[in-house]
């Protein structure tokens, strides 16, 4: 690999996780164009809840992704443990799941959910490294794992069955 090529993928490689930390970031922080600018058109989501892949429009899920949110007092998802690899303008990665759900102070069976797992993504470059896959894959819960499932279910969470 010539030096132009081994500096151009890790300037790509660095670019993706940048992209998947902003993705994990922005919904703690609901900013939800920094969110959106993290997505491509169309993104196929796959993770227990949904009981397989769901495509949505950026859109849709920008706005999924609101509602639930919006109903938790605070979240902190870290993404890390990034291993990228890059094939022209198609990426995939691997990183680590690590979310916290403050469900409120007051909320019967508890105040904390959090997950456990790993993420598996597809990016495409266009207009910059964007998400058109997540794979989400849980390893271990606890807490208020009700609770957060009626939150999902209020949001009116798409599964795989009903496309």
């Amino acid at each position: 690999m010539d030096i132009e090529a081994a500096v151009q993928s890790l300037v790509d490689r660095a670019e993706v996780i940048d992209v998947l930390t902003r993705y994990a970031t922005s919904i703690d922080r609901r900013r939800w164009d920094d969110f959106a600018a993290c997505l491509a058109d169309t993104v196929e989501i796959s993770m227990p809840v949904t009981g397989g892949s769901v495509a949505m429009s950026r859109d849709e899920l920008v706005g999924l992704a609101g509602r639930i949110y919006a109903q938790l007092a605070a979240t902190q998802h870290i993404s890390a443990n990034h291993q990228v690899t890059i094939a022209g303008d198609d990426a995939t990665a691997v990183s680590t799941l690590n979310a916290t759900h403050y469900l409120g102070a007051d909320v019967t069976g508890g105040s904390l959910q959090r997950e456990i797992g790993y993420y598996e993504w597809r990016l495409i470059r266009s207009g910059g490294w964007r998400i058109d896959r997540m794979h989400m894959t849980i390893t271990w819960v606890e807490g208020n794992t009700a609770r957060f499932r009626e939150i999902q279910a209020t949001a009116e969470m798409p599964t795989a069955d009903e496309e």
